[in-house]
């Protein structure tokens, strides 16, 4: 089976697990190509682009008619791009075409059509969350949904959305993410920090909420003075961030390293007593997925604390691997992680049974398997 795999425009958190996925389809047998191939340089990528400020005009113009000054902007994909698509298509006759994030999809679903290519889209958050506050993309979701042989989602909460948004039942399939948790050993809690800690590995967005994440364990610090939190990431909340450790007095209690390496990152990782992120919607609509790094943390044997917030629920289980709050609720997620860095023994219990949970949820070679049987069957109709 040859599959053409159309990579994320840009790089992405997740670009890690997308090589593990290529590897593991090659290994499977099937010859993958992919687009844009970043080993020889090829501009395969689509982006979004703004119509002429025509179209623009027109586009106020009808929701003003309809008493709503609210506008949407037009898009397109550009027409040298499209011709790149339609001549990489030709020259490697896929089978069929497997596509990271509905955004993408929405680009190369009219190209596929005409070339006569089944598509499978992978949805991981954004493309399905943000994207449905735009008038334009929930109209363009709608085409997608009629074309797309097949969506593959991590969560059950994603599926719900897509069903809400009209998706066809039978077309949405969960497979959850799932890193080399073999890969991924846990130190016992003796090993570990001899003060109490806390750690947090992700981007600093609005999406993540590290500054609830601060306030959190201010009140943490405040009734143990040994607590120590440090945050793995940076972005475009990384100011606001050490603003906050400044004005709560938490600079000798709080490490902020950066960006890190996977490896030296969950390296780090291992070393605490717990896991916490407090994952919220975002402003702009945006929502998780099914987090890569709690997984991590479950699979190194750590308790996590974190929100009821999309997939975070069917990862953590409430009082039994850890802890879930409402979002924006520090307060309630303060006195969670006091309870557990309050004794070490919770810790390594809740955190062992965290692990446990994983494995079964996360089975190894799983994803591989269920993937290549959706494109396998994508693949019949060409």
């Amino acid at each position: 089976m040859k599959i053409a795999y159309f990579l994320p425009a840009e790089n992405v958190l997740s670009e890690t697990f997308i090589a593990d996925l290529i590897a593991g389809l090659r290994q499977s047998g099937a010859e993958v190509q992919l687009a844009p191939d970043r080993s020889s340089n090829s501009k395969m990528a689509l982006n979004f682009e703004q119509r002429p400020i025509f179209d623009r005009l027109l586009a106020r113009l009808a929701h003003a008619t309809a008493g709503r000054w609210h506008y949407v902007d037009r898009y397109r994909c550009s027409v040298a791009a499209r011709r790149r698509v339609a001549r990489f298509l030709r020259q490697t006759t896929p089978d069929v075409a497997y596509v990271d994030y509905a955004t993408q999809g929405m680009l190369l679903a009219p190209i596929l059509q005409k070339a006569g290519v089944p598509l499978v889209v992978h949805v991981h958050g954004f493309d399905v969350t943000a994207t449905m506050e735009n008038a334009f993309f929930v109209e363009q979701l709608a085409s997608l949904f009629s074309f797309a042989h097949a969506f593959i989602v991590p969560s059950q909460h994603l599926r719900r959305r897509l069903l809400l948004a009209g998706c066809e039942p039978s077309k949405v399939h969960v497979v959850h993410c799932e890193p080399d948790l073999e890969g991924l050993t846990a130190l016992p809690i003796e090993q570990r920090t001899k003060s109490p800690s806390v750690v947090a590995l992700g981007r600093l967005t609005s999406k993540k909420n590290p500054l609830a994440l601060l306030r959190a364990f201010a009140q943490v610090h405040a009734q143990l003075p040994a607590a120590r939190l440090t945050l793995i990431g940076t972005g475009p909340l990384a100011d606001q961030v050490l603003q906050l450790i400044h004005e709560l007095n938490l600079e000798s209690a709080v490490e902020l390293t950066g960006a890190l390496p996977r490896k030296e990152a969950l390296a780090l990782v291992r070393q605490h007593w717990l896991f916490a992120q407090h994952s919220v919607t975002a402003p702009n609509g945006d929502q998780e997925g099914f987090p890569v790094a709690i997984i991590e943390a479950c699979a190194l044997s750590m308790p996590v604390v974190s929100t009821r917030h999309s997939g975070i629920s069917e990862q953590v289980i409430d009082g039994d691997t850890g802890f879930l709050i409402a979002e924006h609720d520090y307060e309630a997620m303060g006195e969670k992680m006091l309870e557990l860095l309050q004794g070490s023994a919770k810790c390594a219990a809740m955190g062992e049974r965290a692990r446990e949970n994983i494995r079964q949820l996360c089975p190894q070679g799983h994803r591989v398997k269920a993937i290549m049987r959706l494109l396998k069957y994508a693949a019949q109709d060409r």
